[in-house]
């Protein structure tokens, strides 16, 4: 009698062929949830600073007469004070740290008769989201 039992060469390249594509699928599955959260995860850590950042510069422009602005340093006339920090990536106020993960800041200052308008450009950077090019604006009248 000519009975073959047990694992045979071809069942072994079967199991092995099937388990490689299981492998793969599942990675690329793991990663892609994981693009995506760190990418969501991401975008609510830059909008929250960049509310932070806008909530406290409009409450400093409402209490304040004038504005001094810097290369990367703005000064409100009731003594607060924003500077960026190129290095830690980091806007400070009054010393403290307001807002963090900032890969771009930039103040452009238009005067016209009386009026001064200070645009501010922010961009953020956490994980796998970036948020450029926000802009802030303060009129001064």
């Amino acid at each position: 009698m000519n009975n073959k039992k047990g694992v045979t060469l071809t069942s072994l390249v079967i199991y092995l062929v099937l388990f490689t594509i299981f492998t793969v699928f599942t990675m690329n599955i793991s990663t892609n949830i994981n693009e995506s959260l760190f990418n969501d995860r991401g975008e609510a850590i830059n909008y929250s600073n960049l509310v932070k950042l806008k909530a406290n510069i409009e409450t400093s422009a409402l209490n304040s007469n004038d504005v001094l602005t810097l290369d990367n340093k703005i000064t409100f006339s009731n003594g607060d004070e924003y500077q960026y920090n190129e290095n830690g990536g980091n806007i400070k106020k009054n010393g403290g740290i307001l807002c963090t993960n900032i890969n771009s800041f930039n103040v452009s200052i238009l005067e016209q008769n009386s009026s001064k308008k200070i645009d501010i450009n922010v961009g953020f950077s956490k994980y796998l989201n970036e948020v450029n090019t926000e802009i802030i604006s303060i009129v001064e009248e």
